[in-house]
């Protein structure tokens, strides 16, 4: 006999679970849960989409209409609209079952890409698909999901762009009203000029792409086109690249330690820098001393 909750919130809740509550993204909740086979049935009253991370060795699902049977594979991805019944059963050959679920409403849409968030848009959801792979949205995914661990957490910039790149790639692949992306843009647009200059005046702080998008007057959307056009790079690259170069200077001329050389470059911690500094320049922050 299934359990029956009144929504996947009062579901997740009774699971060993983490949860995004705390770092304030709009419109959007990550929920990382460790679980044993299971029989559930509950109402949806917000869109979800689910990140199978372990896979089944059998599993049924239940939903607007239609019932499928069948196992699953690590990867798999499942499509849950809001305003309907479901049931999901499995069985699992590993002791815990582990996933991730994106719960989001409209303003995930409106607050990360408004460009799109037309009335006709919104009045959309999520196409129902059973759990089968979707790399793209898995990726995004995985991304966010990394950001609830403190120790390598990027920050807004970061877990903003992956979020706008989320709800954008939910909008062209995975809505039934679908959004078509522009295929070329008709020239440079100057405001990316201004972005530029407020990440140089303030790439030391916590800056999010709605700080960008307000100095600038681009939407997110625009913005991080038009910004990677003229730049080749994404706003979170060009910060990262701007606060190495300021730790590289620091570590050049002075002999502050290496960790407070984190902090001072706009970093959260040594090891946030160090992990930066391997990526894009090769060697960690201590080898680039000894060698200078």
């Amino acid at each position: 006999m299934p359990k029956s909750f009144n929504n996947v919130a009062d579901y997740f809740s009774q699971l060993e679970c983490t949860t995004s509550d705390e770092l304030g993204w709009t419109g959007l909740r990550l929920l990382s849960a460790s679980e044993t086979a299971n029989d559930v049935m509950f109402s949806t009253n917000r869109q979800s989409i689910t990140l199978d991370l372990t896979g089944t060795s059998k599993h049924l699902s239940v939903m607007d209409g239609w019932t499928s049977e069948r196992a699953t594979d690590p990867g798999d991805i499942c499509l849950v609209p809001a305003g309907i019944d479901a049931r999901f059963s499995w069985t699992i050959a590993t002791p815990v079952q582990h996933s991730i679920m994106v719960d989001f409403d409209h303003s995930l849409f409106t607050h990360y890409c408004p460009e799109i968030a037309t009335g006709s848009f919104l009045a959309g959801h999520l196409e129902p698909r059973d759990f089968a792979p979707n790399p793209h949205v898995a990726s995004l995914m995985g991304l966010l999901a990394r950001e609830l661990d403190p120790a390598v957490r990027r920050g807004r910039l970061f877990s903003e762009s992956a979020i706008r790149l989320l709800a954008m790639e939910v909008a062209t692949t995975a809505w039934t009203r679908k959004h078509s992306l522009p295929i070329k843009d008709s020239g440079f647009d100057s405001r990316i000029r201004v972005a530029v200059d407020f990440i140089e005046a303030n790439y030391l702080k916590d800056i999010s792409l709605s700080d960008l998008g307000l100095a600038s007057g681009l939407g997110t959307t625009r913005l991080v086109y038009l910004f990677k056009l003229e730049t080749g790079h994404t706003p979170y690259a060009y910060v990262v690249r701007r606060r190495l170069r300021h730790a590289v200077k620091l570590l050049r001329t002075t002999t502050m330690p290496i960790a407070s050389v984190a902090i001072e470059s706009g970093f959260s911690d040594q090891q946030h820098m160090t992990r930066l500094f391997k990526q894009y320049l090769c060697q960690t922050p201590g080898s680039f001393r000894g060698g200078c």
